[in-house]
């Protein structure tokens, strides 16, 4: 039903992004470019619908040795509200391809997640992260973030 493939620069470009993301694609400002640097760290897919629709993209930014910043951009594609079977798809995808990264690649992988995004702290807590504390003024905006790690 969901394809996982690498990702491409071009398919950050097809997102049809959310309210948030939309929010975060603008503070990036020239999407080409951060979404060609984002697939030249090579640990980064995809997640396509059957008929070729980008639905989301994802991957583990490495910071240093053994540690590891996800991130993870989803489409309206994906039905916001009630869990479906698209999302528990995704999460699994998700989650295969962080325990595959994990130990062989990092001990540590952590991300970020806006103070006013509940969804997406639930979201990363059921994919094992553990909240470690707020980053007050973390966002271009000055927004408040929460940290989450998850460890081996």
């Amino acid at each position: 039903m969901i394809d996982l493939v690498p990702f491409e620069p071009g398919h950050y470009g097809r997102l049809q992004p959310r309210a948030y993301e939309r929010r975060f694609m603008a503070e990036v400002g020239d999407r080409a470019a951060y979404a060609t640097a984002l697939a030249s760290f090579g640990l980064s897919f995809s997640f396509l619908a059957p008929d070729g629709t980008v639905l989301g993209c994802m991957g583990i930014l490495p910071l240093q040795p053994g540690v590891g910043e996800a991130w993870l951009v989803l489409s309206t594609a994906l039905p916001a509200g009630a869990p479906s079977r698209l999302w528990a798809l995704a999460a699994r995808l998700i989650e295969q391809e962080l325990s595959r990264a994990m130990p062989d690649s990092f001990h540590r992988v952590q991300t970020a997640i806006p103070l006013d995004f509940p969804a997406g702290q639930r979201f990363v807590r059921r994919l094992g992260f553990r909240p470690e504390g707020v980053m007050r003024k973390y966002g271009a905006d000055g927004s408040d973030f929460l940290r989450y790690g998850r460890t081996t």
